[in-house]
């Protein structure tokens, strides 16, 4: 995939934050904790942007991976922005808010300059093996047991999901709306042994000049 130029992310999300100062914002649940970098986790769950290009090569954008602009992270009211460079392919902004007790919202838009040619793009959660091996995910309500031993790298592949609903040491996470989502096995190939889900933007691949992702995430 060529590189995605100038892609400005607007991201809404609700965690438990960190303000530029290291402050919690206020009205967000302290057990979901978002990096400057815009990249979150949440009992063991650890989610970030990625983008691949059309050759297969991939940027994440990880804990340590990419740095807040001058000014940012902001809090204020519930509602915790950033604005970042990915890897000098990216102008991210990112929002999380939160809504009711527990809920909170994420929205996503990118936007690029020139359209560019892109194989994924979308929101990554990174369940580790160790962790997550043998549990059972919901999805649309139907459970999919992540393989205790490795048996293939495709596990899902479904357009469009409604719910994902990860169980976690800290309580079912769940992200809702209407995307694409694909989970991996990535323990035959991959230095951090684990799965992975994507929840891609719409559209996610081909010449992307423009392209947004929306969910709801609740946390028990």
């Amino acid at each position: 995939m060529k590189t995605l130029t100038r892609l400005s992310l607007l991201a809404l999300v609700a965690l438990p934050l960190l303000s530029p100062a290291g402050a919690r914002a206020a009205n967000l649940p302290e057990t979901l904790v978002i990096h400057r970098s815009g990249a979150f986790e949440y009992g063991g769950v650890q989610a970030g942007i990625i983008h691949f290009e059309a050759n297969w090569k991939g940027y994440r954008h990880q804990r340590d991976v990419g740095k807040a602009s001058l000014g940012y992270p902001q809090t204020s009211d519930g509602v915790w922005t950033t604005q970042a460079r990915f890897h000098n392919l990216f102008d991210l902004s990112e929002t999380i808010r939160a809504e009711a007790a527990g809920t909170l919202h994420y929205e996503a838009q990118v936007s690029a300059e020139q359209p560019v040619e892109t194989s994924t793009l979308a929101l990554e959660l990174y369940l580790p093996g160790d962790l997550f091996a043998g549990k059972e995910l919901l999805i649309d309500g139907q459970p999919l047991r992540l393989p205790a031993s490795y048996e293939r790298t495709r596990l899902f592949e479904q357009t469009p999901v409604e719910t994902l609903t990860i169980p976690t040491a800290k309580g079912p996470l769940t992200f809702s709306g209407s995307f694409s989502l694909y989970i991996q096995d990535n323990r035959s190939f991959n230095s951090k042994p684990g799965f992975v889900a994507q929840l891609r933007f719409t559209p996610y691949r081909g010449a992307v000049s423009s392209a947004s992702l929306a969910a709801d995430i609740r946390l028990k």
